[in-house]
């Protein structure tokens, strides 16, 4: 069975309402009708069926604008509980209130309800509200329709397509994503907490590396208090050059997007990176039908980059109709990497890859 692609047409719509010239002087009721519920019928829901979406959904004496609702059968569908709420605010309203949030949340926790949206139209913020998270810093995306179509496509159909909030798959890239930011503030802690040990006392480790490279320059070691000194003395310039070193120079890297591929004298424009990994592998399946599968060889250490089963691969996007989902989490260089292993997966040369962006 074919799913349907609720990606695609939630960048049409997206894309459509960033170029509308007058949303930012739409009132609260207009955005509603003009932007919330066309991104929502775009991600699968029926605005005419109340047992999918339910306004002015009662909670108590209060009510939260759009109660999101699915069951396994259209028999259960009418009893079905609420999947998501959706707050819309007016765009003069400030979204990243704690006010607001912990009233979602509360409206969350006391109707069992996982995913929690407050939006004004073009900004959707959307929180994970299970478990201890209703009460802790739960925000699991920032999406801003204007200023990033394509990205604020994907995680709106990550988080808000109806079979993924059908089947669960929405609440359990939530939690992967909650626990990854977690896991990555952690870490940006303990960085920054090492480097301010480094730079005020100067770790014995740093100075005797910068003592082996100096004397292999100079042919003379530097006195370990010289080194010291000079570290301290410029240690601001030397993370500046340290931090600039490490921003990646090549095409595939950095904040540029492609714009198409060419391989064997055939150009196929391409919007962003995921879709670059997709074109190449549809490429090679309208090349190779028959034995297409092998896909499935490649891998990483770690992780999955191909696999049938959507959940064990970072960032699923299916690669057409085959059933076969690709990886497509990762910078411009891995993604343009993981693309050149599927044509040596092949038997072509990663060279013959050429890619043009903007």
């Amino acid at each position: 069975m074919v799913r349907p692609n609720y990606r695609d047409a939630i960048f049409q719509a997206v894309s459509d309402i960033s170029r509308n010239p007058s949303l930012n002087d739409l009132n609260e009721s207009a955005m509603k009708q003009t932007v919330v519920m066309r991104v929502l019928d775009a991600a699968g829901w029926s605005a005419f069926n109340l047992s999918e979406i339910e306004p002015e959904y009662q909670i108590g004496s209060s009510r939260v604008d759009y109660a999101l609702k699915s069951a396994a059968s259209p028999r259960a569908q009418a009893s079905a509980p609420p999947k998501v709420f959706v707050e819309v605010k007016s765009l003069q309203e400030n979204l990243d209130s704690e006010r607001l949030r912990r009233r979602l949340m509360g409206h969350c926790g006391r109707e069992g309800v996982e995913l929690g949206v407050l939006t004004n139209g073009p900004r959707w913020l959307l929180f994970l509200a299970s478990g201890d998270n209703v009460q802790q810093e739960n925000r699991i995306s920032e999406i801003d329709i204007q200023q990033d179509p394509e990205t604020a496509a994907e995680e709106l159909n990550k988080y808000l397509a109806k079979d993924k909030v059908s089947n669960g798959q929405a609440v359990r890239s939530a939690e992967r994503s909650l626990r990854d930011k977690n896991r990555d503030e952690d870490m940006r802690s303990s960085i920054i907490a090492g480097w301010q040990q480094v730079v005020k006392g100067i770790d014995e480790g740093l100075v005797e590396l910068v003592a082996t490279a100096a004397e292999s320059k100079a042919g003379v070691r530097p006195e370990n208090r010289l080194i010291r000194r000079v570290l301290v003395e410029n240690r601001t310039e030397l993370l500046a050059s340290a931090v600039e070193s490490d921003v990646p120079m090549s095409g595939g890297g950095g904040r540029t997007r492609p714009a198409s591929f060419t391989f064997e004298a055939e150009t196929r424009s391409v919007r962003s990176w995921p879709d670059l990994l997709l074109a190449v592998c549809s490429l090679m399946r309208e090349r190779h039908p028959d034995d297409f599968v092998r896909v499935l060889d490649i891998g990483g250490r770690k992780n999955a980059y191909f696999s049938t089963n959507e959940e064990v691969v970072n960032q699923p996007r299916q690669i057409g109709d085959t059933g076969i989902y690709a990886s497509c989490q990762g910078s411009g260089n891995i993604i343009t990497r993981r693309a050149e292993r599927v044509l040596e997966q092949f038997g072509y040369p990663s060279g013959s890859l050429v890619i043009e962006t903007r």
